[in-house]
């Protein structure tokens, strides 16, 4: 929605630019030029970039500092995110019944000229008596009735010898797209006049004469979608121009809008082509104050945090670190994916709970607000894949049982051991599977303990490795601080025997 408030606003400055320098000026197709670019130009805008004026913007310092480890999973119960956005759907339909109607109006335009009486006359071809006109569209020059006047054909034929109607499709279509852009319709009036300009100074007839014949037509034109009417509001905007010629003026405002224009596409471009310098990583520890979130840290991320159902599916498990910028507005930028082997699943959705979280308390340095790298690292982590297996037994005849089991009894499986369970012949078979399903679980489980025994052990033997050190740092500074001790006991006695020397 961001890209169509931008494409108004661009369409609006030019606009506006037209209206100021070249409107009801005497350069019929430098207008008509101007007015086409400024239909299709503002959806090109922001897209364009200049590299050479990247990194002219503000230098910031940014200090690092990482986020207690967020895990995903476990007694978590997976969600999905299935948000969708209203917004793009409601605009989506409203963009489509427009090309629906605008394709409506096309047949009944084609449906019109088949059903009319045709006379054709090479480049063009005239609808007789079809109830509209005098107009025209595509190849045809519409008539009401079989009179026909001279000029007015000459005057359709240049319409039609021009193209103009390739015009109003081109812009129709712009509308159908780009609806919510007002600024399109006035355009779009504006280009309709500027056809009829160019039609009548195509016509080698006396001003005042075809001025009359403008008049005595102006209540009989039955108009139709798509075609350019003989008789276009406001009559007296088209008699002056009739009157107007071209002067050095007219050109001098014609360069006028061209400056102005291509000063104000320079400066958008220029302003979205800038970006920040090359952040400065330091070290968090010489940052004053930290930023906080303003809220509830972990209820936001308990909120919004969802394991996606497609890793859930597909047994993806991993651990994200997210690299953010909180500026010195508080506000989140440059959201990025610092782990390299990470399943693009999850980090989707890491990226898209960090984008949210845009609301924080700015870092300080020396009293001035600066901007902090985050890293934020989440790990993704289902609960064992292979959940306990339990299964329902009920004993059918308890007299043939020699151990009797209540009815209700649930067995899971919690070691290694085997559960043998006495029973009838006729649930042999059964039990039979079952215990060999028992003894696959346990190994399962023999195998998961081991793993997990063995990755215990690695880290114990890290912690002893660093407690060792840690020991022998702290013997090392005991030992510095009874040196010192000592050298500061036989200070004190060489001063005391001083002071015995001296009474």
């Amino acid at each position: 929605m961001l890209y169509i408030a931008q494409v108004i606003s661009y369409t609006g400055i030019l606009y506006v630019i037209y209206i100021l320098f070249l409107r009801n000026r005497p350069i019929h197709s430098f207008n008509r030029l101007y007015l086409l670019l400024a239909s299709v130009l503002p959806m090109l805008i922001p897209f364009i970039k200049i590299p050479s004026f990247a990194g002219y913007w503000q230098d910031n310092e940014v200090m690092n500092f990482r986020l207690p480890e967020i895990t995903v999973g476990g007694e978590i119960a997976p969600q999905v995110d299935n948000t969708i956005d209203v917004a793009v759907i409601i605009y989506s339909m409203v963009a489509v019944i427009f090309f629906v109607v605008m394709a409506i109006k096309y047949i009944r335009l084609q449906r019109m000229a088949k059903r009319s009486e045709q006379q054709s006359f090479g480049d063009y071809t005239l609808l007789l008596n079809t109830g509209y006109g005098p107009g025209s569209w595509g190849k045809y020059i519409v008539l009401p009735d079989t009179g026909v006047h001279e000029t007015i054909v000459q005057h359709e034929a240049a319409h039609l010898r021009m193209r103009h109607s390739a015009d109003l499709l081109f812009i129709n279509l712009l509308q159908c797209m780009l609806w919510p852009n007002l600024f399109l319709y006035a355009i779009k009036k504006e280009l309709r006049q500027v056809h009829e300009f160019q039609a009548d100074a195509a016509i080698d007839v006396d001003a005042k004469t075809y001025g009359e014949l403008l008049l005595a037509n102006t209540f009989s034109t039955c108009t139709l979608p798509f075609t350019h009417s003989f008789n276009i509001h406001p009559l007296k905007r088209r008699i002056r121009m009739l009157k107007k010629r071209k002067s050095p003026m007219a050109i001098v405002f014609g360069v006028a809008a061209l400056m102005a224009t291509g000063i104000m596409i320079f400066n958008i471009v220029a302003l979205q082509s800038c970006k920040a310098k090359k952040w400065e990583v330091m070290k968090a520890t010489e940052v004053d104050k930290m930023p906080m979130y303003k809220g509830d840290y972990d209820d936001f991320i308990a909120k919004t945090i969802k394991y996606p159902q497609e890793a859930i599916d597909s047994n993806i498990e991993g651990k994200v670190n997210i690299g953010f910028v909180v500026d010195e507005n508080g506000k989140v930028r440059d959201v990025n994916v610092k782990s390299k082997k990470v399943h693009p699943i999850l980090s989707n959705e890491a990226v898209r709970v960090v984008k949210q979280m845009n609301s924080w308390i700015p870092a300080e340095k020396n009293g001035k607000k600066v901007a902090v790298e985050m890293i934020l690292p989440i790990v993704f982590r289902l609960p064992d894949s292979v959940p306990p297996y339990t299964f329902d037994y009920k004993i059918e005849d308890a007299k043939l049982a020699m151990d009797v089991i209540h009815p209700s009894a649930r067995f899971e499986v919690s070691d290694a051991k085997p559960i043998e369970i006495v029973t009838t012949k006729s649930n042999k078979g059964k039990l039979k599977s079952n215990q060999k399903e028992l003894e696959t679980m346990s190994s399962y489980y023999d195998a998961l303990q081991k793993t997990q025994l063995a990755n215990l052990e690695k880290d114990l033997n890290k912690h002893q490795i660093e407690l060792s050190k840690h020991k022998i740092e702290l013997e090392k500074q005991q030992q510095a601080l009874l040196k010192q001790q000592q050298e500061v006991e036989a200070e004190m006695e060489r001063i005391k025997k001083e002071q015995n020397k001296r009474k």
